[in-house]
């Protein structure tokens, strides 16, 4: 019975075992030049002015998520209404 999950468990190993030395080489080879504008906020190639860590209203958030669950929504609905005359009665 162990053996039915023996393939699965050596997938998932051999892909954890992947990503770790692929991080593990990519952090030993790449160059580590930290710089003064390096570590500075982009704000797309203007002078940063203040501080990064600014508190934002949750109500943009908010309207990110609706927009987000409407337009998700519309997805599952495009396919519906192209096939809506040809259901009839059924649609509904």
């Amino acid at each position: 019975m162990y053996f039915n999950f023996a393939a699965p468990l050596f997938f998932i190993f051999a892909a954890v075992a992947f990503i770790l030395i692929s991080l593990g080489i990519s952090r030993f080879l790449q160059p580590r030049l930290k710089s003064v504008g390096k570590e500075s906020t982009y704000e797309c190639g203007e002078t940063p002015v203040g501080n990064s860590w600014i508190q934002f209203n949750i109500r943009f958030y908010v309207i990110a998520l609706i927009f987000i669950i409407f337009d998700v929504e519309m997805i599952f609905m495009v396919p519906w209404a192209v096939v809506f005359k040809d259901l009839g009665v059924f649609a509904y």
